[in-house]
């Protein structure tokens, strides 16, 4: 799950220091994502802010922002600073926007968040559709963006969390490279419109903006288990 989410080169960095940076950065997702489902799947403990917080410390932990900021300052606290994450438009070849909350309302709209979580598991409890439940918490934070930094890793750990406690299964999004991490790039973009139409307008269980994430979600989990069918037919022969 975690092939091909290496840092990409920056300007005014080494190749040396490029790839140390992406060993880096894979180690802290892996030690970020086995903390994530130890607390989550195996304690069955619920979401909750210093969870997201905790997670993100770990993800992040020896990073140095593109800005020069020591990682001390920013990992693990929400972001007070106003950002826009962007992506190249797979038609036109121009880059694109997306805009996020502003910081002053990224704690409370990240409480409302977990809030909003858990009142959906414990509505619908074990009638949950764990595919649009995940979809629908990812669509919710990548639009949020509380972190200066780590907001898509933080995004796909989020999401395979609440995928394996409830199913077993994970979605394996940047495994095939650019192409994998484009398709979820577009994904995103198209959500972001959707999201701020429905904020605060729509009632959680009829937003859609998380509906195309949901599609491409089953889709990478299929396309998992049609792999496992295969080289289990291998074996057979």
């Amino acid at each position: 799950m975690l092939r091909g989410l290496q840092t990409t080169d920056t300007p005014g960095t080494s190749g040396q220091d490029v790839s140390i940076r992406g060993r880096l950065e894979v180690i802290q997702h892996a030690k970020a994502l086995k903390f994530f489902f130890e607390q989550f799947c195996l304690e069955e403990s619920t979401l909750t802010e210093e969870l997201i917080l905790d997670t993100h410390k770990i993800l992040c932990e020896g990073h140095e922002h593109d800005d020069g900021t020591p990682w001390e300052e920013w990992v693990g606290k929400y972001r007070d600073c106003e950002i826009a994450a962007s992506s190249v438009d797979k038609d036109t070849g121009k880059r694109k926007k997306s805009i996020s909350i502003r910081a002053s309302s990224v704690p409370a709209y990240t409480r409302q968040l977990v809030c909003d979580f858990n009142s959906w598991i414990s509505k619908h409890g074990s009638n949950t559709d764990p595919f649009e439940l995940a979809s629908w918490l990812c669509t919710q934070f990548v639009n949020i963006h509380p972190f200066a930094d780590g907001n898509g890793r933080m995004c796909r750990i989020l999401l395979n969390g609440v995928l394996y406690k409830y199913t077993g299964l994970i979605a394996c999004i940047g495994e095939d490279g650019d192409k994998g991490r484009d398709e979820y790039l577009d994904m995103a973009r198209m959500s972001n419109k959707k999201y701020h139409e429905e904020d605060c307008e729509v009632s959680v269980g009829n937003q859609i903006s998380h509906l195309g994430l949901t599609k491409l979600v089953v889709k990478k989990v299929s396309e998992c288990g049609e792999r496992m069918l295969g080289k289990l037919d291998a074996r057979k022969e």
